[in-house]
């Protein structure tokens, strides 16, 4: 911090400054084996039964242990140490001549410790048959049942899900064309949350550097989804796709930010809300251009390569007076209300996204340029944050446009096969931006920073 006093930045190892320092561990060990069997039946038209089982069991044990250096007697140390670049705050010398020590603060900051367990067991059957000429359906049902448990040290409430579920599937394609197909599927799936979703340990993300805390009271999301698909083949490799998509989600889990009580820092953490629903469009396409019309032999086996798909997302949260689990840990359930706009986008849902590429590419031998475009327009990342009970602006990433390039040569020396390789990323030089937007268009930066360019070149060898 600043200090008028001294006309210096200081930080005396109290508040408001601080220096902290964590050790984490994570095991994780996954088990996983299945069995499947289909028969197809001597008929006039093709019909194949078949039936499976699949069996998952994943453990993890995870270790984070964060302490804070405080100064002699658990206070401040004296001005002219406070005004040292931290590498000399900390030193040895420093921390044995002016009594700095480490404080444990882990019980303070979520669990130190916690473990935790997902055991799965699933069967199916599916039938799949030739109606008609041309009309192909596949039918199917998958019963899973699931024990998922989170134990954590201390007075930290656990997480124990037991749940079953059958989910159902069906899909129907129509070949009405040699080359074009129209395909209809509905089904139902879940999604769990993650371990670090639910223990109530902090982890730190360094990509939007802010610290996260699961919430073990988070339940399963339950999705409803229909789709619609048009395929147009219309050459080898070649292709033009048309999607229409609904879902419809039953608790599903949100990032929502907050502050402490106590506390000045942002952190994140997790709630479900009631419901959701998502629907939208996508097209895609992907056309080669052949280059030898140019002439020349260096445009005998030379092609363009276009690829373009635009995703359209409208994503809608249904809440009320409905009572969620707080992303706070230990605080009781609240209010739907108070976490979630009734209509407000998903977390992490763009209405927009737009990727494209062009590529230059040897179809003889391995020789590949790529320009990548992506697109994506604002999202929002965290709900909130709550302070003191209210709840601020959602947080809001403006992704925008990144343009990459991809280049890739393969060559023969020494008997052995070589692949050089070159990416530059980012060229565009996008930052990364999240804001909240206040009243009035007031926008204040929560956390923005330049990304800059990523240059790579790597040389790979077959033998």
């Amino acid at each position: 911090m600043w200090d008028p006093v001294v006309a210096d930045y200081t930080n005396a190892l109290s508040a408001p400054s601080s220096a902290t320092i964590a050790f984490s561990d994570l095991n994780e060990d996954l088990w996983t084996g299945a069995a499947d069997i289909a028969y197809e039946f001597d008929a006039a038209r093709p019909i194949t039964l078949s039936a499976g089982y699949a069996y998952s069991d994943t453990t993890r044990q995870s270790y984070r242990y964060f302490f804070r250096f405080v100064g002699p007697n658990n206070g401040p140390v004296n001005q002219t140490v406070a005004q040292q670049r931290p590498d000399y705050l900390l030193s040895d010398y420093n921390l044995q001549t002016y009594g700095i020590t480490l404080r444990n603060e882990s019980t303070g900051t979520g669990a130190a410790a916690y473990d935790a367990s997902l055991e799965v067991h699933a069967g199916y059957v599916q039938g799949e048959a030739e109606l008609l000429d041309g009309l192909r359906a596949s039918v199917g049902v998958r019963y899973e049942t699931a024990k998922q448990r989170v134990l954590s040290t201390g007075a930290v409430a656990g997480t124990s899900l037991d749940n079953d579920y059958w989910l159902p599937a069906a899909t129907v394609t129509w070949n009405f064309a040699p080359d074009m197909q129209l395909r209809v599927h509905g089904s139902k799936t879940i999604a769990r949350p993650q371990f670090r979703e639910l223990a109530p340990q902090l982890y730190q993300d360094f990509e939007s550097s802010r610290q996260f805390l699961g919430n073990p009271l988070l339940i399963d999301s339950q999705l409803y989804n229909a789709e619609a698909r048009y395929e147009w083949f219309f050459a080898r490799d070649q292709r033009i796709t048309l999607a229409g998509f609904f879902k419809k989600i039953d608790n599903p889990i949100e990032a929502v930010a907050f502050v402490a009580g106590g506390s000045t820092s942002l952190q994140t953490g997790f709630s479900n809300a009631p419901s959701a629903k998502l629907w939208g469009g996508e097209i895609e396409a992907q056309k080669h251009i052949a280059l030898d019309t140019l002439g020349g032999d260096f445009f005998a086996t030379k092609r363009l390569v276009l690829i373009g798909n635009y995703t359209y997302t409208k994503s809608q949260i249904e809440s009320g007076n409905q009572l969620v689990p707080s992303p706070i840990l230990g605080a009781p359930a609240v209010q739907s209300s108070l976490l979630f706009d009734d209509g407000a986008p998903l977390v992490g849902q763009s209405d927009h996204l737009v990727n494209f590429q062009i590529g230059f590419e040897d179809t003889a031998s391995l020789s590949q340029l790529t320009v990548l475009f992506n697109y994506a327009s604002e999202r929002v990342t965290n709900r909130g944050p709550v302070v003191e009970g209210v709840r601020l602006p959602d947080i809001v990433e403006k992704p925008g446009l990144t343009i990459d390039l991809v280049a890739r040569q393969g060559f023969e020396l020494a008997g052995a096969e070589f692949e050089l390789k070159f990416e530059g990323r980012n060229l565009t030089k996008t930052r990364y931006q999240e804001y909240q937007t206040f009243p009035d268009d007031v926008r204040v930066d929560t956390n923005t920073y330049d990304v800059g360019r990523k240059f790579s070149l790597s040389l790979s060898a077959k033998f």
